[in-house]
């Protein structure tokens, strides 16, 4: 009795204990000041000035803080009014619970470019991002890099999400090959000294490459990735995932022949193992193109890009699953010398107006007894072909006439509609819709 007595006693106390609240802290670049205190009467002018001049409290990776008495802390959220915020670097950053930084309530906070080095526990979410914003725009190929770099320690738990990120302003049907060679870099890269990364709801566009997914055991999610000219989303580390994601709209600028979505073992002493490609919507395009007389070919628009393919093997436990693919290749959905793979209920698709190709769901292999233990089940497409396998389970493959697009869009629609549902019809920041309007409602033959 009396050891209860003792334990309710202190219960109570904790309960009675002064309870730490987190904080708001403001940045206005068109009405504040450095040298205010950050209040909502009184903000800071920018994200990067506030960072400069050391007015976060975090630590190292050891624990050892950093800016010590900074108002900002741990737990805290930035919060960001419309202007310029300029080129964010965030490094020696690691934080022992979030730190938030989103806009303020129909605020539009814009950025150059954000770089994250050596970091833990960070959320930016609904920024406009892109290096259209500076005047010498950014030095590196890629407009937000989190994790490439660890000369101070490996990057984890970061989150990018509802944010628009793009190269260039111009319409990208008006741009020439150079044009695009010059002005077009990689939307994000995931590096390769980082973990936990979730990169979710961006809409990405007028980019070379989408994502760039380099780092373990993370997640890229319900974004839209549009008018690119490179692969649109690279998933070449273990234990990750690709779900709900759009692809579509890519430009043909030289011989490369681009992706969807490309997966292969970044580090060649590795298998690539442990990756999820669920549900994505991969289209060589879903709207009518209007070419500039004298710059692109007509016929290097959206005509090479594969759907989704993992070439270079051996690759372990990839499951391609739920996926909707328009491709004007041979190449859908591609899976080389797989174990233990998964390629199930995917639509595959290439319209009749499309004559140089059909679409294939295809088991590779390009060494000897590459495929074992696969299964190829439930899917539709025009075509499949599987090639050395040992141990396959193929079952309920339906064999799609080029010509019914009526099977295609139910599918395609059916995945849009389970998309949305999860993220919205239209994306916060650009309010457009992750499939073209005209595309669902009159079908392919509005795209030729």
């Amino acid at each position: 009795m009396k050891i209860f007595i003792q334990i309710v006693v202190v219960l109570l106390t904790l309960s009675q204990a002064p309870i730490i609240h987190a904080k708001n802290f403001y940045i206005d670049p068109i009405k504040g000041n450095i040298a205010g205190d950050g209040s909502a009467n009184n903000p800071w002018k920018t994200l990067e000035e506030v960072i400069n001049s050391r007015l976060i409290e975090t630590k190292d990776v050891l624990g050892t803080f950093v800016n010590q008495g900074a108002p900002i802390k741990a737990g805290d959220t930035i919060v960001l009014k419309s202007g310029y915020h300029g080129f964010i670097q965030i490094k020696n950053a690691f934080n022992d619970n979030y730190i938030t930084v989103t806009p303020a309530y129909n605020e539009k906070p814009i950025i150059s470019g954000l770089d994250i080095i050596s970091a833990k526990n960070w959320k930016f979410s609904r920024l406009t991002i892109s290096p259209v914003f500076s005047a010498i725009g950014i030095k590196s190929n890629s407009i937000v890099t989190i994790g490439e770099n660890n000369y101070l320690g490996d990057t984890s738990n970061i989150y990018l999400t509802d944010s628009s990120i793009y190269s260039f302003s111009e319409a990208p049907e008006t741009l020439t090959s150079a044009d695009w060679i010059a002005k077009a870099k990689t939307a994000v890269t995931m590096g390769r000294n980082a973990k936990n990364l979730y990169v979710i709801n961006n809409y990405i566009n007028n980019v070379s490459f989408g994502i760039n997914m380099i780092s373990p055991y993370s997640r890229i999610q319900n974004n839209v990735i549009t008018d690119f000219c490179m692969d649109g989303i690279r998933a070449v580390a273990n234990n990750i995932v690709v779900e709900d994601n759009v692809i579509k709209n890519n430009y043909v600028i030289d011989a490369n022949h681009p992706d969807g979505i490309q997966g292969f073992s970044f580090n060649p002493q590795m298998n690539l193992a442990n990756v999820s490609v669920i549900g994505n919507i991969v289209l060589n395009r879903d709207k009518k193109i209007k070419l500039v007389a004298g710059n692109l070919l007509v016929n290097s628009y959206s005509e090479t890009m594969q759907g989704i393919g993992f070439f270079d093997g051996p690759v372990t436990n990839v499951q391609i699953k739920n996926n909707i693919v328009m491709s004007f290749t041979w190449q859908g959905i591609g899976l080389y010398d797989s174990i233990n793979g998964q390629i199930v209920n995917n639509t595959v698709y290439t319209p009749a107006q499309i004559t140089n190709a059909i679409a294939k769901v295809t088991l590779g292999s390009k060494i000897t007894n590459g495929n074992i233990n696969n299964t190829i089940a439930n899917n539709v497409a025009n075509e499949y072909n599987f090639q050395n396998s040992i141990g396959l389970m193929s079952f309920v493959n339906t064999k799609i006439i080029a010509g019914n697009d009526k099977l295609f869009m139910a599918g395609l629609i059916t995945r849009l509609s389970e998309i949305n549902s999860k993220s919205g019809k239209y994306h916060p920041v650009v309010n457009k819709p992750r499939v073209d309007d005209n595309f669902i409602s009159i079908g392919i033959a509005s795209i030729f």
